[in-house]
């Protein structure tokens, strides 16, 4: 038996499309779960950001490349979470010419929320597709079949390297460098 073609005037839900659906939904609820926090005008490129971050923080262009923003969009969002006291620009100690965009303690707090949202977000997803019949570890499954056919060492197209998307500093308490 096959599944039913979608109507002709609408597209066809790959799942691809799915997918990215099924973020937007997340990234919207995390939006407005933060704003009732207190966190109110965090976008979604300020949640990209946090989530590129390392623990002990990023160079601006890199950043930028694990995001897919340019580096002057990137730049712009990063200025604003700096005058919102969520980010500081600080010097590279592995070349002082530099600067690292790295979490205040203010931007801690606010991932350590974040990160509590994102667990609830998750945990009723992951019941609503427990009770539609899918079972197993999907985070685990997701990150073998993403994985699959790449390296963490081989650069993607643009040069970023590969990273895990969807993932926030593991410690955003420990404090950088």
């Amino acid at each position: 038996m096959q599944a039913e073609s979608p109507p002709a005037d609408e597209p066809v839900p790959t799942l691809l499309s799915l997918f990215r659906h099924a973020t937007r939904q997340m990234a919207g609820e995390l939006l407005s779960r933060l704003a009732e926090a207190g966190y109110e005008g965090i976008t979604l490129s300020a949640h990209l950001v946090f989530e590129s971050l390392p623990p002990g923080g990023a160079r601006l262009t890199s950043v930028a490349a694990r995001i897919g923003m340019t580096h002057q969009a990137a730049g712009e969002v990063v200025s604003d979470l700096v005058l919102r006291g969520f980010l500081a620009r600080v010097p590279d100690p592995a070349d002082r010419r530099a600067r690292l965009v790295v979490l205040t303690d203010d931007g801690r707090r606010l991932v350590r929320v974040a990160l509590a949202e994102i667990a609830v977000i998750e945990r009723s997803w992951l019941d609503g597709l427990a009770a539609a019949g899918l079972s197993g570890d999907l985070r685990a499954t997701l990150r073998t079949t993403a994985g699959a056919g790449r390296s963490a060492d081989r650069p993607r197209p643009g040069g970023a390297p590969d990273r895990h998307p969807g993932t926030l500093p593991a410690d955003p308490g420990r404090p950088p460098g």
